[in-house]
């Protein structure tokens, strides 16, 4: 999909149920793209993103259209239910 940067990220009505917090899943990771080079993977959870708490799908979408091209970020994930992870 043209100018799409970010993972596949799971709808509001797939939302992760985590002890930690809402999250969103991950459900696609395009081969190349920043988050793939960042380390995520699917099923990981994606807990914050750029210092803000991430309770569902539209709140990451906002937050990464939001984000310049090239823009280094923190993201916070849980990989595989492991403990969090901060990704750059």
């Amino acid at each position: 999909m043209p100018g799409h940067a970010g993972p596949g990220i799971a709808g509001a009505n797939q939302q992760a149920s985590l002890s930690r917090g809402s999250g969103v899943m991950v459900e696609e990771v395009l081969e190349g793209g920043p988050a793939g080079s960042a380390g995520i993977e699917v099923d990981d959870h994606i807990i914050n993103f750029a210092g803000e708490s991430i309770d569902n799908a539209s709140e990451l979408r906002y937050l990464t259209a939001l984000t310049k091209p090239g823009t280094e970020i923190e993201i916070q994930t849980i990989m595989h239910f492991s403990p969090c992870m901060t990704l750059q």
